[in-house]
């Protein structure tokens, strides 16, 4: 599970001036960081321990400190500039992996920035839908589907308009419905 930790984590050897915004294990551990995202694993494919790290950098994009998701073998995550939604998918024959930009075709939608992407219920049945939900700055939801076998990528942006006028999103969370058997 990623946990956002803006001043915790030590610069690495790899970017030592950069302040790290959050960790996720995924093949090894992966610190996203303003100035980038680094792998670090064990050497030799052996355990990670403080002796013998074995740090690479992947990317110099850059992460805002909002938690990333992992939908099947691609890391959604925001970049520094909280305007677009980075993929990265991971790559088994390299071993390594490689980033792709999700606004390319709808970076209007993040006119202001990105503050919160939403949690979800980890089930077996979580993104059944492939969606992530994000709010930004101004209070308006803009939703990501994601499936990336299909080729699918596709954002909407909702607002939500009552008759006494616009109200504000302050936060966002999916949680399952047993019931019925969906998010």
């Amino acid at each position: 599970r990623p946990s956002a930790c803006p001043s915790s984590i030590p610069p690495t050897r790899a970017r030592p001036s950069a302040p790290s915004r959050w960790l996720h294990f995924w093949k090894g551990l992966i610190v996203g960081a303003i100035g980038g995202e680094t792998l670090i694993r064990g050497s030799n494919n052996l355990p990670l321990t403080p002796d013998a790290p074995d740090m690479s950098p992947q990317t110099a994009i850059g992460v805002a400190a909002i938690p990333p998701e992992r939908m099947g073998n691609t890391l959604l995550f925001v970049d520094d500039s909280q305007r677009a939604v980075q993929a990265w998918i991971y790559d088994v024959v390299s071993d390594s992996y490689e980033p792709e930009n999700l606004m390319d075709y709808a970076n209007h939608l993040t006119e202001t920035s990105i503050f919160q992407r939403s949690a979800a219920q980890k089930t077996a049945h979580a993104f059944v839908r492939n969606l992530v939900w994000y709010v930004r700055s101004d209070g308006l939801l803009c939703c990501l589907t994601y499936n990336r076998k299909q080729q699918v990528t596709g954002w909407s942006r909702h607002s939500t308009a009552t008759p006494g006028g616009t109200s504000t999103v302050m936060s966002v969370c999916v949680i399952r419905n047993s019931v019925l058997n969906r998010d």
